[in-house]
């Protein structure tokens, strides 16, 4: 039973790439309920695998595959991989729920098709089925293969949108330093075969000598590699270029807690070694404190989550070499929820401001027209040049028109509003922002048209000009421009 664990999202992601392709939106469901089905499939696959996870926990499950006469597949629960085997699908599901209505198929240069993302929620639930099998993984041979799977579906899923420019370039990259440091985890599994003749991680114990010491080497190796230590951290900001959930599965409770939790599990076998306490905790301080400074650096808002990611596995590395792996496991869990929040807030965020620069991002007030704010009512806001443009009221309707030197020019049509997070107040029939966030009517306009000497013919405010209204509101003490 405790293979199904791990073969139920695996064998679960091909099904339903294949009804998402073929049977969601056009046979079997009505049009637009392709997302909602495949949303509720893959968050449906994720929480049952989370419940057998749990109660293989409360069961005690194990499970043996003889592969050959000396090769046997084992799994198994233990402390840490059972907290492992809570968060990754607990988390996925989360981010699996966020993907189906934040994403869409990829299309030519970049563009989306606006169907339902089947290919992404595939990968994403066959990620979380390779996780699982990693962290029950009870022999050094089931651990390659998952490792093998993880590193097959970070790839694909970094790539997801490959017509894009640069994003196989970066998916390759990831894969190839990963690559490398895969490497060791070979060398482990020879040297550990070799010393004890078995894979298993109950025999680790009957190593020694040098051995040993090339056991430990090639482990350090891997772990350090998958979870974006130094010199091995580059691969994690190429790794952006994936969409968000991506970001956010991997950094959160997948391919980067792999390392870790390599070294959480095999801490006792590890610590043998008198170097690799000092070796660990050189390697997690020099990447923490090298991806703080890179993060207080770093203008693109993934790409500093990223380096935040590093720093704080530093963090954990510096615990297990220091003898306390608890309090990296501890670390992780919080870290996971965290670090996964904050990517789908990111991604958010950019599909708001239309770019992942942080300086874009925390000036949201400066796209005009957000698409997710249709029907509204109208507002005042930024174009994508930059230039400040103020509401006008005219018998063809509401415009928008740009205030410059010389007056009022520029004058574009406009029937969308600047969305989430900012309020709209109406101004006598113009919608307008202000910083006190202090609705003005329709008789303080008229006042300022008064002391202005402005309202003429008993001209109402919502027959103003643009500059006219720009005048009332000024009188009014009201800074409508709050973008500066």
């Amino acid at each position: 039973m405790l293979w199904s664990i791990a073969l139920l999202p695996l064998l679960a992601a091909p099904v339903m790439y294949w009804l998402g392709k073929h049977g969601f939106d056009k046979h079997w469901f009505g049009k637009n309920s392709g997302r909602a089905v495949l949303g509720l499939a893959g968050v449906g696959v994720a929480i049952v695998t989370l419940m057998l996870a749990g109660l293989a926990i409360l069961g005690d499950w194990s499970g043996a595959y003889r592969w050959s006469s000396q090769i046997v597949l084992l799994i198994g629960v233990t402390p840490v991989s059972a907290v492992f085997a809570i968060v990754v699908p607990l988390i996925a599901a989360l981010i699996v729920l966020y993907s189906t209505y934040h994403e869409s198929e990829p299309g030519g240069d970049g563009a989306t098709t606006g169907q339902a993302p089947a290919r992404l929620i595939a990968l994403l639930t066959a990620f979380i089925g390779a996780m699982e099998l990693l962290v029950l993984a009870e022999d050094l041979v089931t651990l390659l293969i998952a490792w093998e799977l993880v590193g097959a579906c970070s790839w694909a899923l970094i790539s997801h949108d490959w017509q894009k420019t640069g994003n196989l370039r970066d998916a390759a990259c990831a894969f190839l330093v990963t690559r490398f440091g895969d490497l060791g985890l070979y060398i482990a599994a020879a040297a550990a075969y070799a010393g004890t003749g078995s894979f298993a991680f109950a025999d680790l114990t009957q190593l020694d000598g040098w051995l040993l010491n090339v056991f430990v080497a090639g482990a350090v190796l891997a772990a350090a590699a998958k979870s974006a230590q130094v010199p091995f951290s580059p691969w994690l900001f190429a790794a952006m270029s994936g969409p968000t959930p991506v970001s956010a599965l991997l950094h959160a409770a997948t391919m980067v807690a792999a390392g870790i939790y390599l070294v959480i599990r095999l801490h006792a076998e590890m610590s043998a070694v008198a170097w690799f306490g000092p070796v660990a905790i050189a390697l997690g301080l020099a990447t923490a404190l090298a991806g703080g400074a890179v993060a207080y650096l770093q203008g693109h808002a993934k790409k500093l989550l990223a380096a935040s990611t590093s720093a704080q596995y530093g963090l954990m590395w510096l615990a297990v070499g220091a003898g306390f792996p608890g309090v990296a496991l501890v670390h992780f869990v919080t870290h996971a929820f965290m670090k996964a929040a904050l990517f789908l807030a990111a991604g958010i965020a950019e599909r708001v401001a239309g770019q992942h620069v942080a300086h874009g991002i925390f000036r949201l007030r400066q796209r005009l027209c957000d698409d997710h704010a249709l029907a509204r009512g109208k507002a005042v806001c930024l174009d994508d040049n930059r230039r400040t443009l103020f509401p006008q009221v005219s018998q063809g309707g509401f415009q928008l028109g740009e205030v410059g030197v010389g007056g009022c020019r520029n004058v574009v049509p406009c029937q969308k509003v600047l969305g989430e997070g900012l309020g709209a107040f109406k101004l006598g029939g113009v919608f307008t922002w202000s910083k006190t966030r202090k609705a003005v009517g329709r008789k303080e306009v008229n006042q300022a048209l008064d002391q202005r000497g402005l309202r003429t013919n008993n001209r109402e405010a919502d027959g103003l000009s643009l500059c006219e209204c720009q005048q009332a509101i000024e009188v009014q003490r009201i800074d409508v421009d709050i973008f500066d």
